[in-house]
Order: C-alpha cells, then sequence, then structure tokens
C-alpha cells in the first residue's frame, strides 16, 4: 500500500498492510456430466454455494467454486456442472511447475 496515495491511514493498519504477502492460486477446471450428492438444505441436485472454502490439511486443494452459480458466461459446455479446484500457492512453487497431469490427479481423489 502506498502511503503517498493521499489516503489518512492510522500508522499501525499502514504496517499491517505492507507486510500482507500476495499468495498467486491455480484454479482446475472440471467438467462433470453430473454432481453425486445433493444440497443438504433442499435435497436438490445443485450444490446453491459460489464457493466453499477446505479447512482440511491433509490436503493441498484451498476452494472450491461451482461456476454454473456464478455466471452462465463461465461455462463452456451448456448442460455441465463445472466445478473450480483452487490450489493456494505461488508459481515459483514445485507444484505450480508440475505437469497438467500430476495437478489434475488429486482433484479426482
Amino acid at each position: 500500500m502506498s502511503r503517498s496515495a493521499g489516503l489518512n491511514i492510522p500508522e499501525h493498519i499502514a504496517t499491517i498492510a505492507e507486510g500482507l504477502q500476495y499468495r498467486d492460486f491455480l484454479i482446475l477446471g472440471l467438467p462433470l456430466d453430473k454432481l453425486l450428492f445433493t444440497d443438504g438444505a433442499t435435497g436438490e441436485k445443485m450444490v446453491k454455494d459460489n464457493w466453499i472454502n477446505l479447512q482440511d490439511k491433509g490436503i493441498k486443494a484451498g476452494r472450491v467454486q461451482f461456476f454454473n452459480n456464478l455466471s452462465s458466461h463461465m461455462i463452456k459446455y451448456p448442460g455441465k456442472v463445472w466445478i473450480g479446484v483452487e490450489f493456494f500457492c505461488n508459481d515459483s512453487e514445485a507444484f505450480w511447475l508440475q505437469t497438467d497431469e500430476l495437478i489434475i490427479a488429486p482433484a479426482h481423489q
């Protein structure tokens, strides 16, 4: 954050903001014919959430997106369920530098 932007930001907030680190993320798009689960609240076949954060240290993914719920313009093949699996990593990390096949493999588990 630039302190010269003319904003009146308290010093302690500016210090915290300057210490934040940027983190890249990689999104793997998976077109599925259907979901094998239903929305727990409604029992409908489609989840109504836009994304779900994953809080499990045992998996690399950090969030799942449901592109169908965000915009129809994000769907390449209408009739498919498009899920985005987000992996939080920097573009210099080993995970990012893997082949597409190695990145895709854990998303199918």
